[in-house]
């Protein structure tokens, strides 16, 4: 699922994907760091949320420019996060254990565009925040369709 804003964009996946960087030292099989990022995806914690903030869109800018970007488009996305209930890594704070009865799995990709630069904090952040809330809407109806789906199967599977 693809989600734009006016400065963000949010691709959120609910099962867990490998990320484009990764995949590039991937499919070399003669990489000298393919076997570290095959063994750190192998054995990386399903029951966690993988995001990241990719700068893909801000080339333009200058290193310092980006990081920056970067680091403001992590905190907005941590605050987004922990406004809802969920730590960093998705796993439910003492107020998402009130709000949500799974912890937030999968993937998400967030990449700020470039007017984001010119942004204030506040709009970044609002971004952010609309942005994670409607993921979150697509994930809780996606966990009930499984639920409903589980509890079908499971009574077809209880009557010979």
């Amino acid at each position: 699922m693809k989600l734009n804003s006016k400065n963000l964009v949010m691709r959120y996946n609910a099962q867990h994907t490998t990320p484009a960087i990764a995949k590039r030292y991937l499919s070399s099989p003669f990489h000298p760091i393919r076997p570290k990022i095959a063994h750190m995806y192998a054995h990386r914690d399903r029951n966690t949320l993988w995001w990241q903030v990719s700068i893909v869109q801000l080339l333009e800018y200058k290193a310092m420019v980006r990081s920056w970007s970067r680091r403001r488009t992590r905190t907005a996305f941590q605050n987004a996060l922990r406004k809802q209930g969920f730590d960093p890594d998705g796993k439910r704070t003492a107020e998402g254990l009130l709000r949500y009865k799974w912890d937030l799995t999968g993937s998400v990709d967030i990449h700020p565009r470039p007017q984001s630069v010119l942004s204030s904090f506040e709009d970044v952040q609002r971004d952010a925040d609309s942005l994670l809330e409607r993921i979150l809407r697509q994930w809780a109806s996606g966990a009930k369709r499984a639920r409903d789906e589980d509890a079908s199967v499971s009574s077809y599977s209880d009557n010979p």
